[in-house]
């Protein structure tokens, strides 16, 4: 998802503004300006990261917020590694075990998977 001008403005002096208050404007720490709000930098932040994101779950168009779409990709990409870590070993236990050289076969899956994400795209909604 892109953000509009005016999200990515809220969110950078948001973060501006915990990082002033972290660090004080002149790099003390504790030092606050005045015209910083904090409750409403931290609002300005949650309503950029909770913005909807549509994703179809099952043929279902569901609307959920960018933290919780960011947090399910994060498992899913654990669960993937984890998946490919276990099948290397098992491609490598067969090709080891039948005669197969298990470094050309990586060297020819790093290949193959290199060449199908050079056409990946991404698109946000």
């Amino acid at each position: 998802m892109a953000l509009t001008d005016q999200q990515q403005t809220d969110l950078y002096n948001g973060v501006s503004a915990i990082y002033a208050c972290l660090l004080g404007v002149n790099g003390k720490l504790g030092s606050l300006p005045d015209a910083i709000n904090i409750p409403s930098a931290i609002d300005r932040i949650y309503k950029v990261v909770a913005q909807p994101v549509q994703r179809t779950v099952d043929g279902k168009v569901q609307s959920i917020p960018q933290i919780q779409d960011n947090a399910d990709t994060n498992t899913m990409v654990r669960g993937l590694v984890a998946t490919i870590a276990s099948l290397q070993s098992t491609v490598n236990a067969l090709a080891t075990g039948s005669g197969a050289d298990p470094a050309a076969i990586q060297e020819a899956a790093q290949a193959g998977a290199e060449a199908a994400l050079r056409n990946l795209t991404l698109k946000s909604a």
